[in-house]
């Protein structure tokens, strides 16, 4: 056994044509095998799709906070503000069906679009998140008047109840 092993190493040592061939298919080898060890790249874009979304909820209520900022503050009497949004859900994507009746019994399916080697649905809306509540802090909410114009402000602006809406004095700077 000794011998064979040494009568290969041997060969392998002149031939270097035969010792390129080995080394490559030892890296091959390898290469192979490193790749059953790494995690599917599904995994990981689900994980990337799952983080965008949150991103894009975080986002979503970050505009409305600044829009709601601006709009506040420049309410006379309001001073300096700060808004707090928040949702009650994320948004909702509504994709396009095809129903089909047979004999009393409804089928719907998804119609799908292909582009670059890529399956996804027909997308007709995205529905925006439902707006849970907003707190409002500012300057001038001690007077009853700056209360009820942010408050008749952010109601129309966002299309939610008056109850959902909170409104309170901003701590100055001299407490």
């Amino acid at each position: 056994m000794k011998q064979t092993v040494e009568k290969i190493l041997e060969k392998i040592k002149r031939d270097k044509k035969l010792a390129i061939i080995i080394c490559v298919g030892l890296a091959g080898i390898f290469l192979l095998t490193l790749s059953e060890l790494m995690p599917p790249k599904n995994k990981t874009e689900e994980k990337a799709s799952e983080k965008s979304v949150t991103d894009i909820r975080d986002s979503y209520e970050e505009d409305i906070e600044k829009r709601l900022t601006s709009i506040v503050s420049a309410i006379d009497g309001a001073g300096r503000t700060q808004v707090m949004v928040t949702l009650a859900s994320g948004d909702e994507n509504v994709y396009a069906v095809k129903e089909k009746s047979n004999d009393g019994s409804r089928e719907r399916e998804y119609i799908v679009i292909d582009s670059d080697d890529n399956e996804s649905g027909l997308l007709l809306k995205v529905i925006e998140p439902e707006i849970r509540g907003v707190a409002i802090v500012c300057e001038g909410a001690d007077s009853a008047k700056v209360r009820q114009e942010i408050v008749s402000s952010v109601s129309a602006v966002l299309g939610i109840s008056t109850n959902r809406i909170s409104i309170a004095k901003i701590k100055s700077a001299a407490e």
